[in-house]
């Protein structure tokens, strides 16, 4: 009778590499937080320190042996990965809700700026909080403004008021 289960009790080290990689990767990926997402990651002061010396070197042999030294610490320490990845979910999440926020912003100021008073009112019905008269004023400075300066200037404002209400309705 042959046996099909495996004969090894432990993975292979090919295997045992892939595993490595990945978390060199996590930690890759941590290091490319910002700093107070970094220290919200649940781990030791040893992680802690080390993590925050490889984040301020630049790319580099001594830099790799930082990530590979801490890829071990943070398979010795009882739940760091799984901070890592709570950490990286969250600041993924965060990243997909700004690029939302950014589109919306800016299809609803070309809209403004294009349009007629109808968009205006349909901005104003979906967003009652938000300043009538701000709202129209800048549209018609962004239409209207004859140089660069002035034009550019009113854009920027107006996407930013556009975008401080959508983020008030989204809270």
């Amino acid at each position: 009778m042959v046996d099909n289960e495996p004969k090894y009790s432990r993975p292979s080290r090919s295997q045992m590499k892939r595993d490595q990689l990945q978390v060199q990767n996590l930690v890759e990926r941590a290091l490319d937080l910002a700093r107070n997402r970094r220290q919200r990651i649940e781990a030791s002061d040893l992680f802690h320190a080390e993590l925050e010396l490889a984040a301020e070197m630049k790319s580099s042999g001594a830099r790799k042996r930082l990530v590979r030294r801490l890829a071990t610490l943070a398979q010795g320490e009882e739940g760091t990965l799984d901070a890592i990845v709570r950490e990286l979910e969250l600041e993924d999440q965060s990243s997909a809700e700004s690029r939302r926020l950014h589109q919306e912003s800016e299809l609803w100021r070309g809209k403004l700026v294009k349009g007629d008073g109808d968009e205006l009112t349909r901005f104003c019905d979906l967003y009652p909080g938000a300043d009538v008269q701000r709202l129209r004023q800048l549209a018609r400075d962004c239409a209207g403004a004859r140089s660069d300066i002035k034009r550019t200037t009113s854009y920027r404002e107006l996407y930013r008021e556009i975008q401080k209400n959508l983020a008030v309705k989204g809270e």
